[in-house]
């Protein structure tokens, strides 16, 4: 865990790096609220989301399984920041932590994530870019994902799936 937040603090020059991408999904949840608004009364959301993640990754000829859990706090129907922390492990053994600014356009969520990749072998800041759909399971979700992580000139693909609920 001490690496883990050692890795961190050195990262945090990340943030800067992402303001252009960030600034762009700014003027993007900005039309997607006005969207949402329309269908607000068919899909509330909660202000906090949690939810933990079962995927598989891939990238070359590496495969591996994911575990991870998220958080997103919305900020309004279209518009949510978060904080994720995934595991990988088989042909790699790797942490993600990421920061995802995430635009809700009715079901669907795009969300693009600065962020960290941590190994014993290695540190490297990476971009993930992701794209899911929610599904409704009473007061639960189930939400199908795709993400492509750009990390170290090469990208890792994630398939996977979150169930989580809002409070």
């Amino acid at each position: 865990m001490k690496r883990l937040t050692e890795a961190l603090r050195r990262h945090v020059s990340l943030i800067p790096a992402c303001l252009m991408p960030v600034t762009a999904l700014l003027c993007l949840s900005g039309i997607a609220s006005a969207q949402s608004d329309v269908h607000a009364a068919d899909h509330a959301h909660h202000k906090n989301e949690i939810a933990g993640f079962v995927g598989l990754a891939h990238e070359g000829r590496d495969d591996g399984f994911s575990l991870g859990i998220e958080y997103e706090r919305r900020l309004n129907a279209a518009f949510g920041l978060g904080v994720l922390a995934e595991h990988t492990w088989g042909d790699f053994d790797f942490w993600v932590v990421a920061l995802p600014l995430a635009v809700h356009v009715d079901r669907w969520k795009f969300a693009i994530a600065p962020g960290v990749e941590i190994s014993d072998e290695h540190e490297h800041e990476l971009a993930r870019l992701t794209v899911g759909y929610e599904f409704e399971l009473g007061e639960a979700k189930a939400i199908p994902s795709l993400s492509v992580d750009f990390v170290d000139g090469e990208e890792v693909y994630v398939l996977g799936v979150s169930f989580g609920f809002g409070f």
